[in-house]
Parts: structure tokens; C-alpha cells; sequence
């Protein structure tokens, strides 16, 4: 399957270098693999270094569980990485691409094509 994907990237790299698809790919597959991966490491963190006298963020009925207090954590890790994916989102999504396709829907797709 890796081999696939990079022999489409090697075949179609000069026709859609202008629209800067590996940073839309990156910035798209940072966000998933963000959340697949913080919740893990954040759940063994707090697990790992957490004082189990601390009572700050604790459910009083279950005092044992951590739950509430790993998705605290990760509420505010993903308040923080909102502001850096819009950035980087905004730098990989340009809104001139938007303009160009709202005026000329398919004559750029169709330009590149005969390149």
C-alpha cells in the first residue's frame, strides 16, 4: 500500500505541485494522528506521573478513577492545538484557491490535465 501511494505521489508530483497537495495531506493526517496518539499518551502520563494523593480534578463518588481528570488534559492540549491547526490549515488550504475554483470551476482542473 506505501508502495502504491508513492508510486502515485512520483506520477502526478509535477502536475499537482501548484496546489501544494502534500501540505494539504500533512495538515489533514496531523490532525487524526494527533488524536489517535494524545489520548494514549496522555492516559499514561497521568497514569505514570500523577500523585494518587491529588485530589484536584478527581470525581468525589470514584476517587480512584482518573477518567475525568485525562479528559480535562486532553480537552486543553486540543484548545491549544485548535489555534496551531488553523494555521496550519489556513496555510494549506489558501482561500485564492477557493476564489479560482468559484469563478472558473473546471477550467483550472482541466488546464493542469493538458500539462
Amino acid at each position: 500500500a506505501v508502495y502504491g501511494l508513492f508510486v502515485l505521489y512520483k506520477s502526478t508530483h509535477d502536475l499537482l505541485h501548484d496546489w501544494r497537495t502534500t501540505k494539504k495531506f500533512i495538515s489533514i493526517k496531523f490532525v487524526i494522528g494527533l488524536t489517535l496518539v494524545q489520548g494514549m499518551l496522555v492516559s499514561w502520563l497521568m497514569h505514570r506521573f500523577r500523585p494518587p494523593e491529588s485530589k484536584c480534578l478527581i470525581d468525589p463518588t470514584e476517587p480512584e478513577n482518573h477518567e475525568w481528570a485525562i479528559e480535562h488534559c486532553i480537552a486543553m492540549l486540543i484548545a491549544v492545538e485548535s489555534v496551531i491547526m488553523v494555521l496550519v490549515t489556513s496555510s494549506a488550504f489558501p482561500v485564492e484557491e477557493v476564489r479560482l475554483a468559484k469563478t472558473q470551476p473546471f477550467a483550472f482542473v482541466e488546464m493542469s490535465l493538458e500539462q
